[in-house]
């Protein structure tokens, strides 16, 4: 049984398949384009905290930056909690706990750490 074609009432006035698959294809190519992003991001974290944690003379500032970085965010460390969930909210605890633990360990006075805290954030800005 063949299909008859829609008509032209059931696309909107300039709209086309045509244009419908050409945004989706580039829709497509920017979730891809964000996926790989996330993937390299995710591997060159990695490679810093290796470098950090297990081969010390080997880190650059670069590396220590992105792994303070990212204990500043995995610890939602300056961040609201957006949930009540008393499990949700545990587990956010106990990860600021352990951010803060960690800067703690830095020793570094309030002026000093509020810049750290200010350079991080730009660098996570320039990222992104």
């Amino acid at each position: 049984m063949r299909r008859r074609p829609m008509p032209d009432s059931a696309h909107p006035p300039g709209m086309s398949l045509t244009a419908d698959i050409a945004e989706a294809v580039a829709a497509a190519d920017g979730e891809s384009t964000k996926l790989r992003a996330r993937a390299v991001s995710a591997f060159r974290i990695r490679k810093a905290y290796r470098r950090v944690f297990l081969q010390p003379g080997k880190a650059t500032a670069a590396d220590q930056s992105m792994v303070l970085r990212d204990i500043m965010d995995r610890s939602a460390l300056g961040c609201a909690s957006i949930t009540l969930e008393p499990l949700e909210l545990a587990a956010l605890e106990g990860a600021r706990r352990v951010g803060l633990h960690v800067f703690e360990r830095l020793k570094l006075d309030e002026s000093r750490l509020r810049q750290l805290e200010f350079d991080l954030r730009n660098l996570k800005d320039e990222d992104e």
